[in-house]
């Protein structure tokens, strides 16, 4: 009787709360890509400094475009110590890119659903990211 009550419990509990307790790793942010250019003259711009956000505005990575101004942010993983079983898996953020010579501009990212499982995980290519003097 004890044994059915306890089941039953857990039953109602995992339910109400859709999630259950399964430590595991997954991913904080997607891989990814994008080329830093001049709004005006529409050149790369080298050494400019991309910082990956989380909604909360935390700093998961750090990265520095290259002489074409491109650059590639490696997916951050996690530990979570729930899986959620209900609602849709988002990863969302801002891409911060600044350099001396540029105004300060912010990309947004978001990725649900089948963008999420992807043959290699979830990425994106942001295209050009526009500075502007």
């Amino acid at each position: 009787m004890l044994a059915t009550r306890t089941v039953v419990v857990a039953v109602v509990l995992v339910t109400v709360s859709a999630c259950l307790p399964i430590p595991h790793r997954s991913d904080a942010s997607p891989l990814l890509r994008g080329q830093i250019i001049d709004a005006r003259t529409l050149l790369p711009v080298k050494d400019a400094k991309i910082l990956l956000l989380t909604p909360r505005g935390e700093v998961l990575a750090e990265e520095s475009s290259n002489n074409q101004g491109r650059f590639e942010l490696r997916p951050v993983r996690e530990w979570n110590y729930f899986v959620f079983l209900m609602g849709d898996r988002v990863l969302s953020g801002d891409v911060k890119v600044s350099h001396p010579d540029y105004r300060e501009t912010t990309k947004a990212y978001f990725l649900s659903g089948a963008d999420l499982y992807r043959e290699g995980g979830p990425q994106e290519d942001l295209g050009p990211i526009k500075l502007e003097r």
